[in-house]
């Protein structure tokens, strides 16, 4: 149920539409892409430029989970008439989004593509449930990224499933010391995994876990190649003890 929600709040507003065509990272990646992760609510919107169709946002920060607050973004599009189908956005003043802002150049924009999600006026407690588990894997992922040595995350899939959970999920008698776990692996040019090694693994059945990711799963890589050379990227997995008596959701999975 985790990934559902996590799937639902990241990619809500990542779809592909006629001219624009955006495409969705997995948590991990937008977590890594992301200088600044918060929830905001849009104070005012301002001095739009027609000729660079552009405007200025302020927000203001109700939570923070990587990054420094900031006050100002730059947002693609006329202030009511943007068009979407050109990346560009449209906030008003009031919205609340959960937003993974990228820096360039000491500016922060955002458009369409932007990994992002616009949130209810109100909280509630579907959603703090949400901020609560997102906040724990943010901190782990910050509390290892010395570990990451510049290698990109990819997120991993069982190639030939027998039924609706993996052989990861099927894991018996799993009591792992915490909720998430990071691998470094080595990828041929057929997506499957050559090597493995954990950053900081789950603490109990970590060889299991490594024998089955060598054996039976491939790495759905972030761009794809023809290079013969082996790539090596980072997966993060997670773990969700309330989907033990779910038949159709992962017990283990990477995201």
């Amino acid at each position: 149920m985790k990934k559902l929600l996590l799937l639902l709040f990241l990619l809500l507003s990542i779809v592909e539409i006629s001219a624009c065509s955006c495409i969705g990272n997995s948590f991990s990646q937008n977590y890594q892409d992301a200088d600044v992760i918060g929830v905001v609510k849009i104070v005012k919107v301002y001095d739009q430029n027609k000729q660079r169709r552009t405007y200025k946002v302020d927000i203001e920060f109700e939570e923070i989970f990587k990054g420094k607050s900031i006050k100002t973004i730059i947002v693609s599009g006329l202030i009511g008439k943007s068009k979407s189908a050109a990346c560009e956005l449209n906030v008003k003043p009031q919205e609340r989004y959960l937003i993974y802002l990228q820096k360039y150049d000491n500016i922060y924009s955002i458009d369409y593509c932007t990994p992002k999600s616009k949130l209810q006026n109100r909280v509630t407690e579907d959603e703090k449930s949400w901020f609560e588990y997102l906040g724990k894997a943010i901190s782990y992922l910050e509390k290892n990224k010395s570990g990451f040595q510049n290698l990109q995350f990819a997120t991993c899939y069982q190639e030939t499933p027998t039924d609706d959970k993996s052989d990861l999920s099927k894991i018996s008698d799993f009591n792992p010391k915490q909720e998430f776990a990071i691998y470094k692996v080595k990828v041929n040019n057929l997506a499957g995994i050559q090597e493995i090694s954990p950053i900081a693994g789950f603490s109990h059945k970590d060889e299991t876990i490594r024998d089955i990711l060598k054996t039976k799963f491939k790495v759905d890589m972030p761009h794809s190649s023809s290079d013969s050379e082996p790539k090596e990227f980072l997966l993060f997995l997670c773990y969700d003890k309330n989907s033990i008596e779910d038949p159709e959701s992962e017990v283990i999975y990477s995201d």
